[in-house]
């Protein structure tokens, strides 16, 4: 297990300000959740290209989701198995102020903040097999809220000259 979390070390005291499902995912102990997503993948020869490179999965329509998070002393990793798609592994850990995600060749930097409960992620770096991408080349965001016992998520990602990359979203059960 982190020594500290990494979610309530990055956001300080606006940690209980979250949503009591994000609260009970992000606190720093392990996860078995289960609930439904919808992907929309880009359209575009170069989108289906580095959707295959990074291992993202195939688009789906409500399909069975499957989100295992596994905290060591060296952050989370993170794998959703959706629908029709192999496994999506990513490893995140603190670097600093910001959250850093490594997703097959890529590895991004985010900013988080909450707002009026809800976890905004907002990607403020963006490396590829090692090599920086410009700050205007991407736009990758995500919006997670709670309501009730459910996990609510959006993820949306565009590059430039491809378009949206992926669209993600859906919902996971939480149990307290």
């Amino acid at each position: 297990m982190c020594a500290v979390s990494l979610f309530p070390q990055l956001l300080g005291e606006a940690f209980a300000r979250l949503d009591a499902p994000l609260r009970l995912v992000h606190r720093g102990s392990g996860a078995d959740l289960h609930g439904i997503a919808t992907v929309e993948r880009g359209t575009g020869w170069l989108a289906q290209l580095a959707c295959r490179v990074a291992r993202l999965p195939r688009s789906v329509r409500n399909g069975p989701l499957r989100f295992e998070l596994v905290v060591d002393a060296e952050g989370e990793q993170w794998t959703r198995y959706f629908a029709g798609s192999g496994p999506m592994r990513s490893r995140l850990r603190l670097d600093g102020a910001t959250l850093v995600e490594r997703l097959g060749p890529a590895v991004a930097r985010f900013e988080l903040t909450e707002r009026d409960g809800a976890l905004l992620w907002q990607a403020v770096g963006l490396r590829v097999l090692g090599i920086p991408v410009p700050g205007w080349a991407f736009d990758f965001q995500a919006r997670v809220r709670g309501r009730g016992p459910w996990y609510r998520f959006e993820i949306d990602a565009h590059l430039a000259l491809i378009g949206r990359l992926i669209r993600y979203q859906g919902e996971l059960h939480v149990t307290g």
